[in-house]
């Protein structure tokens, strides 16, 4: 059995501690009708069907965010791209249908560190 058999559809943060990565809380799941800005509230994974149109994922301040990684998962069933944003607003990663895409910050910048593709079976 794996260790996250399906992720939770939720619509807001579950108040997993920062840097805490587990395995009942360890990410979230969404339909977006709209952009969306990641908090540390929100887990290490994110699973995001864009809902019909490209969307926008800011991420949290990189001051609050040393040490971090994220994982953006793009589940969108049509060829939608989400853009990564620092919360600048530039973009460090376009993660499309089925992608993934791992980012870092070291404190004082995000950083892409690769996009690979998602097999959803």
């Amino acid at each position: 059995m794996p260790a996250i058999a399906t992720l939770p559809d939720i619509s807001a943060p579950i108040g997993v501690p920062y840097g805490l990565f587990d395995v009942l809380g360890g990410a979230f799941s969404a339909t977006l009708a709209g952009n969306l800005v990641l908090t540390t509230d929100h887990p290490m994974i994110v699973k995001l069907d864009p809902g019909g149109a490209g969307r926008d994922v800011t991420l949290e301040a990189e001051a609050g965010a040393a040490g971090r990684f994220r994982m953006i998962v793009n589940s969108a069933d049509n060829p939608e791209v989400l853009t990564v944003k620092n919360d600048a607003a530039v973009e460090i990663s376009t993660p499309a249908q089925n992608q993934a895409a791992l980012v870092y910050c070291d404190g004082t910048a995000w950083t892409e560190i690769a996009v690979f593709t998602i097999s959803f079976t």
